[in-house]
């Protein structure tokens, strides 16, 4: 009896420890399998793109001055209005400019009248015609003078005949002398000098009336009205801009790039385009690249204008470009994440059978998710995207995704 007992607590053990090395052995073989997720390799279009931070500036901004201080009697409008072209937007004093036009035109006046007389001075075609005729008379009479001496000489004129010549040249050379005297030469030097002022001060005239119609500051353009510098009563001054219009139809998006950017880019590249607190995106071109880099901040211009219809966009708003600079369309792609990196060169490890094998690729261009792969995988291997720093080549794994 006592030997059947002990017979019995055998065999319960023998069979009790024959189900424990079993149980151990499973746990044991689970345990040297490291869990991975993959993703299958999947062709799709993949683009590379850069992203460029920068500013919206009105297309068209106008500052408008004054020519000289002159006192601000009234302001029209403020900043925000919508404005038409010719719109009155600021009203200056005008006095000092009407004395300055008062001026000028007395000034011309007085170089007119001046230049009249000294024209008036110069012989007229006549009087030397005059002039002329007294002098060849004067050369005949002295010419028949010295005849009729000669004439005495052989006795056949008297004296009186003689006498007679004489006083007619007397008579002729006082009428010369006389028509002479009329006359006041003027050099041709002053009267070219006079006509040069006289044309500097009707300059100054219409210039003076651009002073006085420009004491009423108006629109150039239908726009809104960006700044204002000058309030009533205040001084305006040529150095500031009065009032700056802006035009909001169009916007201009500029960006500062530097040298590795600018060669990626090129006029008529599209590109996508965002704005501080405006949700939907925008589409639009580079219009403009800068043909030299800025000494100051040795960084390009690139501007992209943009429609701006709903006048959304204000001027200074933040704007962002994203633009495409290399596309696949059918590419075999990746999530970047799988890729490791050895020695500089990229591998993936891919799950075959519960094994990972590693497999070296060569990439190309990726996008904020995925990468492509140029050679080195198929479609459909799968991919291990999580768990993959700790394998080594041929380690077990088991796919927990």
């Amino acid at each position: 009896m006592r030997t059947s007992i002990y017979m019995l607590i055998i065999f319960s053990l023998f069979l009790l420890s024959g189900c424990t090395t079993k149980e151990i052995t499973k746990q044991d073989t689970a345990s040297e399998q490291l869990p991975v997720k993959v993703e299958p390799a999947l062709t799709k279009a993949i683009s590379n793109s850069i992203q460029l931070n920068g500013l919206a500036v009105p297309h068209v901004q106008v500052p408008l001055f004054t020519a000289q201080p002159l006192n601000v009697q009234k302001v029209h409008v403020k900043i925000g209005d919508v404005v038409n072209e010719n719109d009155v937007l600021i009203s200056l004093d005008p006095e000092a400019a009407l004395k300055q036009l008062s001026q000028a035109q007395d000034t011309v006046v007085k170089l007119q009248s001046a230049l009249n007389t000294a024209k008036q001075a110069i012989p007229s075609e006549d009087q030397l015609v005059e002039l002329d005729q007294l002098q060849k008379e004067i050369e005949e009479i002295l010419t028949r003078t010295t005849e009729l001496i000669t004439q005495i000489q052989e006795g056949e004129v008297s004296t009186e005949d003689v006498l007679k010549q004489s006083l007619e040249v007397s008579i002729k050379q006082a009428q010369l002398a006389n028509a002479t005297s009329q006359l006041q030469p003027v050099s041709q030097a002053t009267i070219t000098e006079l006509e040069a002022q006289l044309s500097q001060a009707k300059q100054a005239v219409d210039q003076a009336k651009e002073l006085v119609a420009a004491a009423e500051i108006k629109s150039p353009i239908n726009g809104i009205v960006a700044s204002m510098n000058v309030v009533e009563k205040g001084l305006a001054t040529p150095t500031l801009p009065l009032v700056t219009i802006i035009e909001l139809t169009e916007i201009d998006a500029t960006f500062q790039v530097n040298s590795f950017e600018v060669v990626r880019i090129s006029p008529g590249t599209e590109v996508s385009l965002t704005f501080t607190g405006i949700e939907e995106p925008y589409i639009g071109k580079v219009e403009t690249i800068s043909p030299s880099v800025n000494p100051e901040t040795n960084m390009f211009t690139v501007t992209i204008p943009v429609a701006n219809t709903d006048n959304k966009i204000k001027g200074g708003m933040k704007a962002t470009a994203t633009i495409k600079i290399d596309e696949v369309e059918q590419a075999l792609v990746i999530p970047i994440e799988a890729v490791l990196y050895e020695d500089n060169s990229p591998f993936v490890y891919i799950a075959v059978e519960g094994t990972a094998v590693k497999k070296s690729i060569e990439t190309g261009i990726r996008d904020g998710e995925f990468i492509q792969v140029v050679s080195g995988l198929n479609l459909d291997e799968q991919v291990i995207t999580e768990g993959k720093e700790r394998l080594k080549d041929g380690d077990d794994i088991y796919v927990s995704n």
